[in-house]
């Protein structure tokens, strides 16, 4: 628990249950459906599970559990949502103990307030992303926040911190039909035909603060 090597600052990122579990349970059952078992079995196949440290992780214990029918699969879906929180609380309590890490919480989705960062930075990659970004209008606050507001302070944090370089991941949907080949020196990029959605017109946003930035630091967007 020295100094970090090479004067590397520690971040940790830090959200409140109520956001963090909805998420957690819903990545589980993903899990499930999205071949976790089959996962499982191709292991099993292999050898690769039994009596190994493999078979007691989450997920993989629950699945075996269920196939020797000592649980249901709803009961080994919810033991795994249920372990996996309990492992959330033993990493932050693992990584609290650590005086070097320097705490940060943020939902861009309710806006980035900048205090707390740090005062002087090389570099910002901005790549978040609303996960209800096709929820319009419902979430357009939230969608407009992390795509544009959050874009601008963090474009103004890495100014103020001295940051030589900022990228933005934006997104391909904002590509129109070309009869000649579109790269990275591409000057005119046709745009789609049509109406945007929201979601296309707050990246189409996000895009021109970064370029107007882009007299003061090295502006990379990304699609």
């Amino acid at each position: 628990n020295g100094p970090p090597r090479w004067g590397t600052k520690l971040l940790g990122l830090r959200t409140d249950s109520e956001w963090l579990n909805p998420r957690i349970e819903k990545r589980t059952r993903l899990m499930f459906e999205q071949g976790l078992v089959e996962e499982v079995e191709r292991l099993q196949d292999k050898g690769f599970v039994a009596d190994s440290t493999a078979g007691r992780a989450i997920g993989y214990a629950q699945v075996l559990q269920a196939q020797r029918g000592e649980l249901t699969w709803e009961d080994a879906v919810e033991r795994t949502i249920t372990g996996t929180r309990r492992y959330v609380r033993r990493q932050r309590s693992w990584f609290r103990r650590d005086p070097r890490i320097r705490w940060i919480l943020q939902d861009l989705s309710r806006g980035m307030p900048i205090i707390g960062l740090p005062r002087r930075i090389d570099a910002v990659i901005h790549l978040a992303q609303s996960r209800d970004f096709r929820s319009f209008p419902a979430e357009a606050p939230a969608i407009y926040n992390i795509a544009a507001d959050t874009t601008l302070k963090l474009l103004d944090w890495a100014c103020r911190a001295g940051a030589k370089r900022f990228v933005l991941a934006s997104t391909g949907g904002l590509y129109g039909s070309s009869l000649e080949p579109v790269d990275e020196v591409t000057t005119e990029i046709p745009m789609p035909e049509g109406p945007l959605s929201f979601y296309f017109r707050s990246k189409k946003l996000a895009e021109d603060i970064a370029s107007a930035y882009s007299q003061e630091l090295s502006v990379s967007i990304l699609r």
